[in-house]
């Protein structure tokens, strides 16, 4: 079901669960994050779009905190997103004093819970080669998301992940990252050695 949101347009993708500070400067996204605290809006976080919105994925979040105020109105706010949403239109104010509003579809979706069954061994194998333990226990409870910020995706990755859970490939492009990640580690271990050994 559609409904109309505040937006907040950055250089950056958030994904469900994962925190980020900002610092608030711009006076309509103080009045956002104002209005955001009162309870009278939801807000979510979108690349800025080009013309064509048709293919844009933002994230909804929530303000864990208010880290710290300042006398001019500014804020240090650490938030969490929430949910992904795909966004249908994207109407920027009509000047600089009004943040920008878009009708949204949020994505009722468990991606960014519980890594499936079919992923697990392998994301126990890169959880594995990112601790440097060989002997790491291996476990059925892996986060998504949390796997997601280990892999420490590009921002461009990040945009295709989101993308992909929308056209559900997620689970491909998950895995085409993990075999990636793992083979890399294996090959820093392996410089890494080389080196020692000279």
């Amino acid at each position: 079901m559609a409904k109309q949101i505040a937006l907040f347009p950055l250089d950056l993708v958030l994904f469900p669960g994962e925190e980020l500070e900002l610092h608030i400067f711009e006076e309509r996204y103080k009045k956002l994050f104002a209005e955001i605290l009162e309870g009278k809006c939801e807000a979510g976080i979108i690349r800025k779009p080009n013309e064509d919105v048709s293919n844009v994925m933002g994230t909804l979040f929530s303000v864990v905190r208010i880290i710290n105020t300042y006398k001019s109105g500014e804020l240090d706010v650490l938030i969490r997103g929430e949910s992904v949403f795909t966004l249908n239109s994207f109407v920027e104010g009509p000047d600089e004093s009004v943040y920008p509003l878009g009708e949204i579809e949020v994505f009722d979706t468990d991606v960014f819970s519980r890594v499936p069954t079919e992923l697990l061994t392998l994301a126990n194998e890169a959880l594995r080669a990112a601790s440097g333990n060989a002997n790491r226990p291996w476990t059925s409870l892996i986060i998504t998301s949390e796997l997601l910020q280990m892999l420490q995706l590009p921002l461009e990755l990040r945009e295709r992940f989101l993308q992909s859970v929308r056209t559900q490939q997620w689970q491909a492009f998950l895995k085409g990252q993990l075999q990636l990640f793992i083979s890399v580690q294996q090959q820093m271990r392996q410089l890494k050695g080389n080196y020692q050994l000279n």
